[in-house]
């Protein structure tokens, strides 16, 4: 079945929304069981809104790196006719290296729409009677 999102209805069935994405049920029930899409649970069904799949794909589109980014320092400075033109391991390293540093500075960053508050009320001891 090929349906395109906008003709969906508001929310829409774990098979739908998997032939929408091509993906199996077995991968939509995934995404919810990590809640990496929205859902709404009506009764014990969950129902994706038509939305929370425009979204998922927005959000998990990986984009390309810029080839300033991955550059490494021995190509910016080399003028000999017998430079090395290929990408080696050393800018393989600075690339990987980079886009750690990018994933580390996200981790440490809060999540606008993190489940927990910034400032959390200490929980409440209760002391026990002893007998």
């Amino acid at each position: 079945m090929s349906t395109a999102i906008e003709n969906l209805p508001l929310l829409t069935t774990i098979k739908v929304a998997g032939e929408v994405m091509g993906l199996t049920d077995d991968q939509v029930r995934g995404l919810l069981r990590e809640r990496r899409i929205r859902y709404v649970l009506v009764g014990k069904r969950y129902m994706i809104p038509r939305d929370a799949i425009a979204t998922f794909i927005t959000e998990n589109t990986v984009e390309p790196r810029c080839q300033d980014e991955t550059r490494g320092r021995d190509f910016d400075s080399s003028t000999s006719a017998s430079a090395i033109t290929s990408f080696g391991p050393r800018t393989a390293a600075a690339g990987s290296a980079a886009r750690a540093r990018q994933i580390a500075s996200k981790l440490k960053s809060p999540l606008p729409n993190s489940c927990t508050s910034a400032i959390e009320a200490p929980g409440r001891v209760i002391p026990l009677k002893s007998s």
